[in-house]
Order: structure tokens, then C-alpha cells, then sequence
């Protein structure tokens, strides 16, 4: 087989290998399939950059114990790996005994050559790979031309994997911020032992509602509160889906054991309620939250008589 041939192999089988990759750690584990079936060497290393916290780690090494290569990591913006990625150029030692350029972590085996290539994205350099041999001139052209397309198409993977994590983090900020808004525009105040208002501010719409509710059962639940006033002064609009999860509501604080009453119900809302032909005769309403306070206020006074 011609050297052109078997490099057309290795593409392919390259190409197999990283095409399916998920995770920083299983980009790792491929690169390294593919350091085995080009080239037998004792020692291998990849680095890689964590875009998730910016460091700079050996994420797979071979004939390496456990301690060797924590030295690495920890070492290795002073070694081979630094310098590679800061120059993004390969370095190839053919024999060690001749090149003293880099220090190398401690190890308890003796390398005679060494072959380090940077893995690129685009013009930034975000790995390297990192093979050693106790024989001298352990690399051919064939070895770096192969590794060098593996690099590469590693270098491309990252990228994938990095925008992907990105898209997902942002998606976890704007899912917090929603979250965040939910409770704002729905906040439960207690305003005395046992009593709370929830404040239902302009629209009543399917997530509020249904974040309101849990809110609601959470508070009755586990802070032993028995009455529950929603305020409905600040309800911009009112539909027939909107009184449907106000009654969810009341029936949710019934089932539970507690008392729910509405406040603050406007002319024009009242209108709306009625031209929608709902019952609401299981609704207790007062003008006021204030009106409300005092009502409970004064049973729970007499109740403790």
C-alpha cells in the first residue's frame, strides 16, 4: 500500500471517529483511537483548553501513572504543551539527546523523541497533542500528516462542542431570567401569621398562572398558611382562560385545607366576568385586600377566644 493510500485510510477512519463526538472527554478518547492506529508509541498526551472554566487540562494520557500526570497538567504552560499552543507550531524532536529547547514534567521513563502538535480552531490554538517514544526518530512524514488532520478536524469538534455549550448556558440564563420575572410579576407577601396575599400584576397568562399555583400549594403546604388573598388590582385584562386558573387556584388552596379569596376586582373586570357567563359562585371577594385582612383578622381574634 502506497503512503497516499494509507494516509486516504487514516482520513477516513479520522473523520469516523471525531464525527460523533459529544463531550470534551469523548474528543479526547477519539483523538487517542486515532494516535493508536496511526503510530505505536509508548507515550501519548492530549490537551485540551476547558472552555468551561478556561484551563488548560490533560484530558486522556497514555503510560502515564496518576501521579505523573497530575504533574503534567500542573506543568504544563511551562513545558512542550505551552509552548506549542502559544506558538501554534508543530515541534518535532527526533532525538532528545540532541534538543534541550523545553523541560519536561517528571516521569520515571526516559523519551528519545517527541512529536507535539497544536490542535486549531480556526487561528487560535486550544490543545495540543503530545506523543513520546523511548526510540529516536519514532515519526515518520506519514505519522505527521495523518495528525496533523486529525489535529485539525479535533480543532473543528471543539468548536462545535464549545458553541453548543454556549447556546446551552445562555439558554440556562434565559430560562433563570424567566423564572426570575415569574416571581416578580407573582409574589407572595405575608402580611400576617398565617395569611398571605398573591398579587396578580397585568396579564394572566398560561406560565404565570401555572408557577402561581405551585407557589401557592408550596406556601400552604410547608409555611402552614391558611388563607390565601389574590389581589387582582393590578390584572390588566381578564379571559375566560384567565378566570380558569384563578379557579385552579381556589380549588388547589380548598383541597389543601386553606381559605382562598379574591380582592381588588375592577367594574370593568366584573363586567367581563359576567358577559363570559362563568360561575364563580364559589368565590368570596372583597373591595379590598384591606377589607379582606380585617375580615380574617377579626375571626382568627375570635376563634382564639
Amino acid at each position: 500500500m502506497s503512503d497516499g493510500q494509507a494516509i486516504l485510510e487514516h482520513v477516513t477512519r479520522i473523520t469516523e471517529s471525531l464525527a460523533t463526538v459529544r463531550t470534551l472527554d469523548s474528543l479526547a478518547k477519539a483523538i487517542h483511537s486515532v494516535v493508536d492506529g496511526t503510530v505505536d508509541v509508548e507515550y501519548s498526551g492530549i490537551y485540551l483548553i476547558d472552555f468551561r472554566s478556561d484551563a488548560l487540562r490533560l484530558w486522556y494520557a497514555k503510560g502515564f501513572s496518576k501521579e505523573e500526570q497530575a504533574e503534567a497538567e500542573r506543568t504544563a504552560w511551562d513545558r512542550h504543551p505551552g509552548q506549542v499552543i502559544r506558538e501554534r507550531k508543530l515541534l518535532h524532536i527526533p532525538d532528545t539527546a540532541l534538543d534541550a529547547r523545553s523541560s519536561s514534567s517528571k516521569r520515571t521513563f526516559h523519551v528519545r523523541s517527541r512529536l507535539w502538535l497544536p490542535i486549531l480552531n480556526k487561528d487560535n490554538a486550544i490543545g495540543a497533542l503530545g506523543l513520546a517514544s523511548t526510540l529516536v526518530d519514532a515519526f515518520s512524514q506519514t505519522h505527521i500528516v495523518v495528525l496533523q488532520y486529525a489535529a485539525s478536524t479535533a480543532g473543528f469538534m471543539y468548536e462545535n462542542l464549545r458553541d453548543k455549550w454556549l447556546l446551552e448556558r445562555q439558554l440556562e440564563i434565559a430560562e433563570a431570567q424567566r423564572v426570575e420575572l415569574l416571581t416578580l410579576s407573582s409574589p407572595l407577601v405575608e402580611v400576617a401569621k398565617g395569611i398571605v396575599v398573591l398579587p396578580i400584576i397585568g396579564r394572566v397568562e398560561e406560565n404565570r398562572a401555572q408557577h402561581a399555583l405551585e407557589m401557592v400549594a408550596n406556601v400552604i403546604v410547608h409555611r402552614h398558611t391558611s388563607v390565601i388573598i389574590v389581589d387582582l388590582t393590578g390584572l390588566a385584562t381578564m379571559d375566560e382562560s384567565a378566570v380558569e386558573y384563578l379557579g385552579r387556584i381556589l380549588r388547589t388552596v380548598k383541597l389543601l385545607g386553606g381559605d382562598c379569596v379574591f380582592s381588588g376586582i375592577s367594574g370593568p373586570i366584573a363586567s367581563l366576568i359576567t358577559r363570559l357567563g362563568v360561575n364563580i359562585d364559589s368565590w368570596t371577594t372583597f373591595a379590598t385586600v384591606h377589607q379582606a385582612l380585617a375580615t380574617f383578622l377579626t375571626r382568627n381574634k375570635f376563634l382564639r377566644r
